[in-house]
């Protein structure tokens, strides 16, 4: 069945509203992260269903799948095969800002599809929605995405110290916060002339 995109990034990563289709994938997936995310519950079938039809009603938050949809890297994802994940909560349109998150699924792990991810998450962010600010938090002992935070445009603003419990170890939370402002300032935004959506053909001016 023919997916549905309604965000063509211009790195090659496509977004998809999730679907029924995705449960079985998220499910297994978060049941297998649990320890690198901040919070956590075992979950079943029943209980992704019920989630599923939750978030579809919620207009606060803004779930979409990605899928390669033709980047430059050497080993390329299957195009019907979700590589990752990115997640808009407490989107807040008076204030004009949401909290973000994202995952890469296992099968893309490690060839480069993090920062593909979270840049087009949050371009599609600031583009679809209008925001002012993003706010993110990553755990201290995950290197890797807070080196993924700080590439695709983040700013460190604090840190809650720890703020999670996992094996019995108490970790810091890192706050990062992206302004608009400076978020159209970013070398990727300015080469795609202040618009990263693959589909959007700029008027020309008379």
């Amino acid at each position: 069945m023919q997916r549905s995109y309604l965000y063509l990034h211009k790195n090659g990563i496509a977004l998809s509203k999730i679907e029924a289709g995705d449960l079985a994938l998220l499910m297994d997936h978060l049941n297998t992260t649990w320890y690198g995310r901040h919070s956590w519950a075992a979950v079943n079938m029943l209980n992704q269903q019920d989630w599923f039809e939750k978030v579809s009603r919620d207009a606060t938050q803004f779930i979409v799948m990605a899928f390669d949809n033709g980047t430059s890297l050497k080993e390329k994802c299957d195009p019907l095969t979700p590589v990752g994940l990115y997640k808009l909560r407490n989107i807040d349109l008076i204030n004009r800002c949401a909290d973000s998150a994202h995952d890469v699924f296992k099968i893309a792990q490690g060839l480069g599809y993090g920062h593909l991810v979270l840049q087009a998450g949050i371009d599609a962010a600031f583009e679809m929605f209008g925001l002012n600010r993003l706010n993110t938090e990553v755990l201290a002992n995950n290197i890797a995405s807070q080196k993924t935070a700080i590439k695709a445009g983040y700013t460190e603003e604090g840190v809650k110290r720890k703020a999670i419990l996992k094996c019995g170890e108490r970790i810091d939370s890192i706050c990062y916060g992206l302004l608009y402002e400076d978020w159209k300032k970013l070398d990727r935004v300015l080469c795609f002339k202040g618009c990263s959506n693959k589909s959007y053909v700029p008027k020309e001016r008379k």
